[in-house]
C-alpha cells in the first residue's frame, strides 16, 4: 500500500539532529572522563586509556578552576568525529576490531 504522505525525508532530519545532539553527549562526557581520569592520577589505566587520555590531553589542558568550556567542549567534538580515538583504540587492541566494518559503527559512517 502507498505512502500518500512520506515522512521519511522529515525522519531523516530529525535523524541526523539526534546524530548531531549525540556527538556533542559524547564530547562532553570525553571531557568528563579524562577529568576524572586526571584525578585518579598517580594511578594508571591500560594502554589504550592512557594513549586516549595522551591525545585528548595534548589538545584540551586539565581544568584546575572553574571556567567556560565552551571551546574545550568544540576541541572534544572535533575529536569525536575526527575518529581518532577509534583509530587510536584500534592499534591497541590487536585482533579485534573496531573500525567502520562493524554494524554497530555502520550508522555513523557518512552522513
Amino acid at each position: 500500500q502507498e505512502d500518500h504522505v512520506s515522512m521519511g525525508s522529515i525522519s531523516g532530519r530529525k535523524t541526523l539532529k539526534i546524530i548531531k545532539n549525540l556527538e556533542k553527549i559524547l564530547a562532553i562526557e570525553l571531557l568528563c572522563a579524562t577529568q576524572a581520569f586526571d584525578f585518579r592520577r598517580p594511578l594508571r589505566s591500560g594502554p589504550a586509556l592512557e594513549a586516549c587520555h595522551h591525545l585528548v590531553r595534548n589538545r584540551i589542558a586539565h581544568a584546575t578552576n572553574d571556567r567556560l568550556f565552551g571551546q574545550d567542549i568544540h576541541k572534544a567534538l572535533k575529536i569525536v568525529r575526527s575518529r581518532e580515538l577509534i583509530h587510536l583504540v584500534n592499534q591497541h587492541m590487536g585482533d579485534q576490531d573496531f573500525s567502520d566494518q562493524h554494524q554497530e559503527f555502520a550508522l555513523f559512517k557518512d552522513y
